[in-house]
């Protein structure tokens, strides 16, 4: 079985140590959908684009997790009109940037 998980990228990195430094918050507006070019990638945090961006969705919600202090829960809602790709990685968009990417189970 793979393993599927997350990684901040290195720009992610940066972005959360501006934040931190100027105690702001970071702008997270979108999750990004990729198909991965037909293969699950392995997260790398050297990403500034996701393999194959097939879709990309404004955040519906995100805020802290209720028990793990140091994660943070991002929603979006992708419509049933949009489809006809398979979903294998995904990247978190924020102040234009792609601060995370991770891989996903074929979806």
């Amino acid at each position: 079985m793979a393993d599927y998980f997350n990684v901040t990228t290195n720009l992610g990195d940066a972005e959360i140590a501006a934040a931190i430094t100027n105690n702001t918050k970071l702008d997270i507006t979108h999750i990004a959908f990729g198909d991965g070019n037909g293969a699950v990638p392995t997260p790398n945090k050297a990403r500034t684009t996701l393999i194959r961006e097939v879709h990309r969705q404004a955040v519906t919600k995100y805020e802290r997790h209720a028990t793990q202090a140091n994660w943070i829960v991002i929603e979006t809602v992708i419509p049933s009109s949009i489809g006809g790709f398979t979903i294998r990685e995904m990247g978190i968009i924020a102040n234009g940037k792609l601060i995370s990417h991770g891989s996903h189970a074929p979806f």
